[in-house]
């Protein structure tokens, strides 16, 4: 057995994730998840404080030491292609990995596309799929048949940004994001009737988990996790009439 682990710096969170792999499988046994809100740095005046760098460099610290403490030697840093838009950039990167002794490779857009495309395509069993990938800042939509992406776009609208946008008003919300899919992704009018909606991210595992508590669900189990058009809508009509 082989131990693994992915730190993953974004604009809104860093994220450990740990691994055992047995031959060709691999099993997540743990999955930590801290909070940095860089974006709000970068969206002030374009540059990532000294505080947040040292609160950022802090985290992955701990992480490694986490690593060190389950015996992983594994390790592999990513940091988002969002995390461009600081104008120090490459100095926040350099920073990250000389305080743990691992290089940070900035992910480009089709790096990202093509990472998510092939995590999900390698563990489920769908041959047509609509991959929705919600971030807090972005929303990316990939096409796929048959283990060959036909199209993909990305919304520069996400769970977070979205409703910032629009101060947190869901029609307004809900028609900004619609005029971007018709000006981008055409290719949404003309899909094969046999495709399926994949949810990847974290807002679709919370869908999931309220999902199955509205239903009494008897596994608790996020990933493969199949649901309809109307249990969507149940948790959708819910969820809207909660305070933001």
């Amino acid at each position: 057995m082989e131990k693994y682990a992915l730190i993953e710096v974004g604009t809104t969170h860093i994220r450990l994730t740990l691994a055992n792999a047995h031959g060709e499988s691999f099993h997540i046994h743990k999955v930590l998840n801290e909070p940095i809100h860089i974006n709000q740095h970068i969206e002030a005046d374009g540059l990532i404080k000294a505080a947040k760098c040292y609160e950022c460099v802090s985290i992955v610290k701990r992480y490694k030491k986490i690593c060190d403490a389950n015996n992983v030697t594994n390790i592999s840093g990513v940091a988002a292609h969002s995390i461009m838009a600081a104008k120090n950039f490459k100095s926040f990167v350099d920073e990250l990995s000389g305080a743990i002794g691992i290089e940070f490779k900035l992910m480009s857009p089709e790096q990202e596309t093509n990472a998510i495309y092939t995590a999900v395509v390698n563990t489920l069993d769908v041959a047509k799929g609509l991959l929705v990938n919600i971030s807090s800042h972005s929303t990316r939509i990939i096409h796929y048949s048959r283990r060959m992406i036909l199209d993909s776009v990305t919304i520069p609208f996400g769970s977070v940004s979205l409703f910032e946008t629009t101060k947190s008003m869901p029609i307004i919300a809900t028609d900004l994001f619609m005029k971007e899919l018709r000006a981008h992704a055409a290719f949404l009018s003309n899909l094969d009737p046999e495709t399926h909606v994949i949810g990847v991210s974290d807002v679709f595992t919370s869908f999931g988990r309220i999902a199955r508590r509205m239903k009494k669900y008897p596994l608790d189990i996020d990933h493969n996790y199949t649901t309809d058009t109307e249990t969507f809508y149940q948790v959708f009509d819910f969820v809207k009439t909660l305070d933001m």
